[in-house]
């Protein structure tokens, strides 16, 4: 498997870095509670590791354009759906299928929702 090591970053460089996380923050009105997000983390994680492979890169060419990753976001989607179909099917078969609906409305927003339990 992969062996990932911990650093010690220097004073400057741990500055730099919680700089740019704090501009980002609040340019794009992200909360703090983003930098916890499992997901960020696994994605730096990767960009880190290519990093080490390829050394310094340019950043365009990790990231793919917004289209793609719609594309591509649709594409998961539809695996995920079958997927879940699958579950639930074999869920049905052993009659312990039970699904309990949640609706809610944001009026400021003007949108309703449907969560399924």
């Amino acid at each position: 498997g992969l062996v990932i090591k911990s650093i010690n970053l220097t004073s400057r460089e741990k500055l730099r870095i919680k700089e740019g996380i704090i501009q980002w923050l609040c340019q794009s009105m992200r909360p703090f509670s983003i930098v916890n997000d499992n997901g960020l983390r696994d994605i730096i994680q990767q960009a880190v590791c290519l990093g080490e492979k390829h050394g310094s890169i340019d950043v365009n060419s990790i990231l793919p354009h917004r289209t793609t990753i719609t594309e591509h976001s649709k594409i998961m989607a539809n695996i995920h759906r079958d997927q879940l179909k699958i579950h639930f099917i074999e869920l049905q078969v052993f009659k312990t299928l039970t699904i309990t609906p949640d609706l809610w409305s944001d009026k400021f927003n003007s949108s309703s929702y449907l969560g399924i339990t």
